[in-house]
């Protein structure tokens, strides 16, 4: 090893590289300063030897002595080692076969993890430049990124501290590291510490009525006994507090990872948030450019045990600028607040609004860049968002319903009411001031109208998770199944048992996580459950339901389809408001007027709200419960539960920015990639597949394969294809053998796709997908071809459904109002071809979930997933 290449092992404190023809054995020792104040030089020591023949080499390091020696033919090197380092290094023998048939193999007392290196966590290190690559097995070492997993590995699985300490027990035992970091769960978290300096902490009075902030004892984070509010703080009281998180930092931590990227949407279309005709507006008005960050804010309560009284509410902002799947990956924590009453608005909010007005007008500077922030939306439920807007919760009408009221919102068609405006209410706020009595439902003036610009009329939108798949979807099952309601004439009470066969019977595909469960137990059914049966399997229902009640569904199913989509037009969403107050008005005739609640009217506004911010899955409130339930694992027992839900929450994302630079700037083994990626949900930097990668680099082959002579059948199908001139280069290619696989990933879809024939998988469908030509195919077959001139391609081969018929489970037309056949909406197909189509597997447009399939009878009920981004489950 030459003398240019030594001096970048500065302070190496042992490295071995082996070779086929070439051994290098590098030992460099550092000394440390000892209390006797005597100090040893450092000393290099380098043995090159360079064989054609197998050789035995052996070394000895030698705990209790002040020496070490390697020794092999007629090399000797001899080291003298402090004391310090004589108590760290433990006797480990070594002895390496090298030859041209036995490249770099390695036998030793050392662990796989320490095989080319020797830590001390004490000692100062320099790593090896890039350049130098050759002289390293990896450019970093695994003492580098083994605490990153573990603490990685902590927050995935929720570990208890002592379940921590246990996990690098064993992994010390099973690699004998001796990194200070990995000995004990206080050296590994110790480097966190100091995040909870950047959370402050504010007490609120724990009377179930008084709004006021604890006043705190000097010097101390403890409030006080006597309070300005009159009442007494005992260290017996529950206390409630808000916990306030460093905001600016997690924006630009955002923006140095992933940067503000902005999208061009056709104005007749509607998608995510920036499609939106009210973004549009802001835009146009200059508030919007491409260095502003938008936000869309939600706040909700959750418990963090089953039984408990105390809950916590966590106010978060989801950024619209980024992909759905970074939006669920990194959500920006607001505040925090915890306790056994609901959050006072002013000490729970204030804040937030004075911190965020502040971002706004000051903006964010990066890099010498300054970037805007502006929020825009408010998603929440229908508890919390009275509580935001300073509002009463309910204004409707009350009509009588069993021995008591309820408040009820019928269509009203004679004189229609006007939508609420800015003007009103700011008049209306006014108005409260004076005389501090109720005005249409507004309590008081909110804090939202301390920021500047905002407009909190069109910023609160009616989010579909709670309104419509906990609200709307589960009242009408429950009016369908429900014992008390037997005797109506809407009522499958006596045949739920044949619903519920059928619906046991039901195969969904990967993206629908939850088996759906029986009809008469919907009380333990979850939002995602409510929605997969209003969108694929309320087919189950056609000849259970008098024909009038089926139909009534098919509006509901159908417009939320709708109003699902990646990209809809203008026009077909004002299409489904008509259809929706036409589904309203059916509601109050079909079931009664009691029936017509807050969520049911909710749904006259959906369309509207698609026209302001987008598809209705750009702002609904999935991601934040996800969140929600996150945050739920980010504690332990029952003590200062908020506060290491706080901790662990920062942590998280000290973690992933650690990870992400080690990712950007080293080669690590890809084990250790993929499995960094996996543990804190990153984007892939690097793209670490586990398949071949074919078709343009969008698609992944999957498992094994084999390789077998084309059927004739087979043959005809792909021949057919490359008729298309795309498929030029396939033309001339021999057609008698390819190698045929049974899944592949779409890496723009992000869905797996699998064939009939597919068997690890019995409980799930995932063979039946929307071609781009609107057909819908089964898969049979998926062959990887080569061309003469070009790169293999993977085709499909499969049969077209649908050659006798295909039924369409559209509304009936309204007025003049007709209603589109939409690709890939509810269909029922009779018929299936009987020879082969070949596709390219990019032409596949979506997946498609079965509700019936009967080969016997080539029936089958198929509806595609409206959207790939909103699925139960995240597919990386």
């Amino acid at each position: 090893m030459d003398d240019m290449c030594l001096s970048k092992y500065k302070k190496r404190k042992m490295n071995i590289t082996l070779a086929t023809e070439e051994v290098e054995i590098l030992y460099k020792v550092s000394t440390k300063t000892q209390k006797t104040k005597q100090r040893n030089e450092n000393i290099d020591g380098t043995i090159i030897m360079n064989r054609t023949e197998p050789e035995i080499i052996s070394g000895t390091l030698n705990a209790g002595t002040s020496q070490v020696t390697t020794s092999c033919s007629t090399l000797e090197f001899t080291s003298t080692l402090t004391t310090r380092e004589e108590k760290v290094m433990q006797e480990q023998e070594i002895s390496c076969v090298i030859g041209p048939d036995s490249p770099g193999t390695l036998n030793n007392s050392l662990s796989p993890v320490n095989e080319c290196f020797v830590a001390y966590q004490d000692l100062d290190e320099e790593y090896v430049d890039s350049d130098y690559e050759d002289c390293a097995l990896h450019e970093v070492q695994p003492h580098i990124y083994l605490p990153i997993l573990c603490v990685a590995f902590y927050l995935r699985h929720h570990l208890t501290k002592s379940a921590l300490h246990d996990h690098l027990r064993i992994l010390s035992i099973g690699t004998d590291s001796i990194v200070k970091k990995l000995t004990s769960q206080h050296n590994l978290m110790s480097q966190y510490s100091n995040l909870k300096n950047e959370v402050s902490k504010i007490f609120v009075c724990p009377f179930k009525k008084c709004p006021a902030v604890l006043t705190l004892q000097k010097n101390k984070n403890i409030p006080q006994e006597n309070q300005p509010c009159g009442h007494k703080f005992r260290a017996s009281n529950t206390p409630c507090y808000v916990l306030r998180m460093p905001i600016e930092k997690q924006i630009r931590y955002f923006i140095e990872h992933y940067g503000v990227s902005h999208e061009n949407w056709d104005p007749n279309f509607r998608g995510g948030v920036q499609s939106g005709g009210c973004y549009r507006e802001l835009t146009d008005q200059g508030l919007i450019d491409d260095k502003t960050i938008t936000v869309m804010w939600n706040t909700d309560g959750a418990n963090p045990h089953k039984i408990s009284k105390k809950a916590f509410w966590p106010f978060m902002a989801v950024i619209n600028e980024a992909k759905y799947k970074l939006q669920r990956a990194f959500i920006i924590l607001l505040s925090l607040y915890y306790g056994h009453k609901k959050p006072p608005m002013h000490p729970f909010m204030d804040w937030i609004m004075s911190e965020w007005a502040r971002l706004e007008r000051e903006g964010i500077f990066f890099k010498d860049v300054k970037y805007k922030v502006r929020v825009v939306i408010i998603s929440t439920d229908t508890v919390a968002r009275p509580l935001v807007r300073n509002t009463t919760q309910f204004n409707g009408q009350r009509v009588g319903k069993g021995r008591g009221t309820v408040r009820v919102y019928p269509e009203i068609t004679a004189c229609p009411f006007k939508m609420r405006s800015m003007k009103q209410n700011l008049h209306d706020f006014e108005i409260v001031k004076e005389t501090r009595k109720p005005v249409h439902g507004i309590l008081g003036s909110t804090p939202l109208a301390d920021l500047p610009g905002f407009d909190f009329i069109k910023a609160f939108v009616p989010e579909y998770m709670h309104s419509c798949c906990q609200g709307v979807f589960k009242q009408i099952i429950q009016l369908l199944t429900d014992s008390k309601y037997a005797k109506k004439s809407w009522s499958i009470r006596r045949k739920i048992g044949i619903a519920n066969l059928r619906l046991s019977n039901v195969k969904p595909c990967y993206e629908i996580t939850r088996v759906m469960g029986v009809l008469d137990d919907i009380s333990n059914w979850k939002a995602s459950m409510f929605k997969s049966f209003a969108l694929f399997f309320y087919t189950i229902l056609e000849d259970l339901l008098p024909v009038e009640y089926f139909q009534h569904f098919v509006k509901l199913s159908y417009g939320m389809f709708i109003l699902l989509q990646e990209r809809i037009s203008i026009e077909e969403i004002k299409k489904v408001g008509f259809l929706f107050i036409d589904f309203v008005k059916e509601m109050e005739r079909l079931y009664g007027i009691e029936h017509i609640g807050i969520n049911v009217h909710f749904l006259t506004h959906l369309s509207q709200s698609v026209l302001d911010w987008g598809c209705l899955w750009a702002t609904s409130t999935f991601i934040p419960e996800w969140f929600n339930g996150e945050l739920g694992t980010y504690f332990n027992g029952t003590q200062s539960v908020a506060d290491q839900m706080a901790q662990n929450f920062l942590i998280n994302h000290v973690v992933k920015d650690e990870a992400q630079k080690l990712l950007a700037e080293h080669s690590l083994p890809p084990a250790v990639s993929t499995m960094l990626i996996d543990l804190l949900h990153l984007p892939s930097i690097r793209n670490i597949r586990q398949g071949l990668i074919t078709n343009d680099d969008e698609v992944e082959l999957l498992g094994s394969s084999i390789t077998r002579k084309v059927l004739i059948e087979e043959e005809v199908a792909l021949l057919n294809l490359f008729i298309n001139p795309k498929f030029i280069s396939f033309r001339d290619s021999q057609i008698d053998q390819g190698t045929f696989y049974s899944r592949f990933k779409s890496k723009k879809l992000g869905s797996i796709f699998a064939t009939s024939s597919y068997t690890k998988s019995p409980k799930r469908t995932n063979y039946f997908a929307l071609m781009s030509d609107g057909n819908v195919i089964k898969i049979e077959n998926l062959i990887h071809f080569k061309s003469e001139t070009g790169p293999p391609r993977l085709f499909i081969l499969g049969y077209v459904l649908g050659l006798q018929s295909k039924t369409f489970y559209l509304p009936k037309p309204i007025g003049e109002i007709n209603f589109s056949v939409i690709p890939g909406m509810t269909t029922k197909f009779v018929g299936k071809g009987t020879t082969y189509v070949a596709y390219d597997t990019l032409d596949v447009r979506a997946k498609c979930v079965v509700s019936l399939e009967s080969n016997l009878a080539e029936t089958y009920i198929i509806t595609a997933l409206p959207n790939h981004f909103e699925t139960d489950k995240m597919i990386n």
